[in-house]
């Protein structure tokens, strides 16, 4: 008979100690001459790992000698099997979905990222999808026909806009605007959406676009300035413009990136990516990717991931965050940074106002209130810190930070009271509750 081994470069891995992965590989070696009459064994996986795997063992070349590269399917192709897997499901596609409309349909659903991950069963999950769409929408639409009920429609295979937490452009503003002070990132948020909505007009209108324009961009300022929040933001606006497919947020650090033995390094920041096509992926303290010079593993995943930047530019954005020194120490130091990554904006600290404005929306989720005397002793604290410009101060961590103390403070103060205790006990804080921090925060300034 016929052995297949999928994804057979899995039986040793590469660059460790894999004893008894080096067994079975001898083994198999051995088995195919000692029984070359008998059997027939495929051997099947990526290319560039399969040349790898091969080179682990002197018989497997000699062994194996017959090597055969599948290329993967072109969108033409893809639009046929698309129509295959449709019939065989009992499904038929709607009259106008031949011929360039279909192939166009499956470019926009199954980006060219995708395309190395087995194509096949993309399309094949393309159109599960799209049944699962179809019976959803024919139990709304509430008539019911036979040809209703066996056909799919364009709107079946993208349909993005009726997932659960898809977001509209309206929405997406909406969310900007509710963020605490940015004035400047803001303001850049808005003028990039309306770039792009404009580049779609034009485009639907068959008037020349910029296709190369990069969208990836470097975030630099400190700790709890909301540079998260608003990359969450930059996702879901991008997916309601339909420049990315998901418009989720992937948020990584070195150590998501950076394996500790060698050889792991790039397929680990490779996973990485791979899970963050169609959305956004959010590298932060971006800096630290490289330690030093001696630092070859995490020159080994920065090099990686600006190539598949590169190489994925159309299905994924990428957002470098860090301290301002930090970051542009690392975009001098890498000329591919520099060239992909032509947009920087600063988060500065928040001021006094916008901080007491972020306090208040913290206790008002919490049902807390303050008193006089907190309320001015809070107005201090936050005038202290807006002078105080580190990086522990000036910012929405800073402050949470701050009301965690106040209220741990105030659950001693409360545990000292006899009886039972009010709604209203429990939702004050008082200037007594503050005391502590400010008092270090004073001392720190004076100092």
């Amino acid at each position: 008979g016929v052995l297949f081994i999928d994804e057979a470069y899995s039986l040793r891995h590469e660059g460790s100690s894999d004893s008894a992965g080096q067994e079975c590989v001898n083994t198999l070696v051995k088995e195919s001459e000692d029984h070359a009459h008998e059997i027939v064994i495929i051997l099947a996986g990526y290319q560039k790992e399969m040349t790898t795997f091969l080179s682990t063992n002197s018989g497997l070349t000699s062994r194996f000698p017959n090597v055969f590269n599948f290329a993967d399917y072109s969108y033409e192709e893809m639009a046929e099997i698309l129509q295959h897997f449709t019939n065989a499901r009992g499904f038929e596609l709607s009259e106008e979905l031949t011929g360039d409309r279909l192939v166009g349909l499956v470019r926009r659903c199954i980006k060219s990222g995708e395309v190395c991950k087995g194509n096949g069963r993309l399309v094949r999950n393309m159109v599960e999808a799209a049944i699962a769409r179809q019976t959803d929408r024919v139990f709304s639409a509430g008539t019911i026909s036979r040809g209703a009920l066996t056909k799919l429609i364009e709107a079946d295979f993208e349909g993005e806009a009726l997932d659960e937490g898809a977001h509209d452009v309206t929405s997406v503003l909406a969310k900007l605007e509710n963020v605490v002070g940015l004035t400047k990132v803001k303001l850049y948020v808005k003028q990039l959406m309306a770039q792009l909505q404009l580049q779609r007009e034009r485009k639907e209108m068959g008037l020349p676009v910029q296709s190369d324009a990069s969208l990836h961009m470097v975030f630099v300022g400190n700790p709890g300035t909301g540079k998260t929040t608003v990359a969450r933001i930059v996702a879901q606006m991008l997916k309601a413009l339909k420049v990315l497919r998901l418009g989720h947020l992937t948020e990584v650090d070195r150590s998501a990136l950076v394996a500790g033995y060698a050889g792991q390094t790039a397929i680990k920041t490779k996973q990485i990516v791979e899970a963050a096509l169609g959305g956004v992926l959010f590298v932060d303290e971006a800096y630290a990717i490289v330690s030093d010079e001696r630092d070859t593993f995490g020159k080994e995943a920065l090099d990686t991931l600006i190539k598949l930047t590169e190489d994925h530019r159309d299905d994924l954005v990428v957002i470098l965050a860090g301290y301002a020194d930090e970051m542009k120490r690392l975009c001098a130091a890498n000329p591919g940074i520099k060239s992909r990554f032509v947009t920087t904006i600063e988060f500065e600290d928040y001021t006094p106002d916008e901080l007491m404005q972020i306090a208040n929306g913290m206790l008002s989720e919490e049902m807390l209130t303050l008193d006089e005397g907190a309320l001015s002793t809070l107005t201090a604290v936050f005038q202290l810190m807006g002078n105080v410009h580190d990086r522990e101060n000036g910012n929405g961590r800073a402050v949470r930070n701050l009301l965690e103390r106040a209220k741990r403070a105030q659950a001693l103060r409360l545990m000292n009271e006899p009886g039972r205790k009010t709604k209203e006990q429990l939702s004050l804080l008082t200037a007594s509750d503050f005391a502590e921090f400010a008092e270090h925060l004073m001392g720190k300034s004076i100092a």
